[in-house]
C-alpha cells in the first residue's frame, strides 16, 4: 500500500520511515499533527538548501523548549517573554544550557507541521533563525492548552551554540 496514512479502527496510523509506526487516537474535531522530529527534518531542509550545516537535536534544548510550551500553555499566554517578563534565556538557564548564542522561534493555532515551517519561513526573523549559520543544535516542543478562549497547540523551537560540549 502506498498510503503514509492509514485509518485502522479508530486510530490513525502514521507511517514515519521504513519500519516505524505511529498510532494515534483518532478525534471527532480536527486533529493536530505538529510534530517536533518533522520540525527538526523541515528546518534541517531549509537549511540543506542553503548549504548550511544541519542542526543536531540537543535534549537540553528539547526540554527548555518543552518546559516553555508547557508554560504557555498552561497560563494561556504566547509571547516571547513570560507575564512577569522572563526572556526566551529564562528557559534555557533552568536547563542549565551554557551557550554562546541562541534563538527562539513560536507559533501557536497552526494543525500541520508543514504549515509552521511555511510561516517560519515566510517570516525574516523567523527564517533568519532557522538559517543562522552560528546555530548548531535545535530542540522542539509542542504542548495542548487554551489561546484565546480556543483549544491551541502551542510550538516552541529553541536554538543554540553551546559555550563548550554540552553533556
Amino acid at each position: 500500500m502506498n498510503k503514509k496514512t492509514l485509518l485502522i479502527s479508530g486510530f490513525l496510523a502514521l507511517a514515519l520511515g521504513a519500519s516505524a509506526l505511529m498510532v494515534l487516537p483518532l478525534r471527532h474535531e480536527l486533529m493536530t499533527l505538529v510534530l517536533p522530529s518533522a520540525l527538526v527534518g523541515l528546518s534541517n531542509s531549509e537549511r540543506e538548501e542553503a548549504k548550511i550545516p544541519l542542526l543536531e537535536i540537543s535534549p537540553k534544548l528539547q526540554k527548555a523548549a518543552q518546559l516553555k510550551a508547557n508554560d504557555m500553555a498552561k497560563r494561556g499566554y504566547f509571547s516571547h517573554y513570560t507575564p512577569e517578563g522572563n526572556p526566551p534565556w529564562y528557559w534555557l538557564d533552568q536547563v542549565e544550557y551554557d551557550y554562546r548564542s541562541a534563538g527562539e522561534n513560536l507559533a501557536v493555532n497552526f494543525t500541520e507541521s508543514a504549515d509552521v515551517d511555511k510561516a517560519w519561513m515566510n517570516s525574516p526573523k523567523h527564517r533568519e533563525n532557522i538559517l543562522n549559520k552560528k546555530y548548531t543544535e535545535v530542540g522542539i516542543a509542542t504542548a495542548k492548552g487554551f489561546y484565546k478562549g480556543e483549544e491551541a497547540t502551542y510550538v516552541v523551537q529553541f536554538f543554540g551554540k553551546p559555550n563548550q560540549q554540552q553533556l
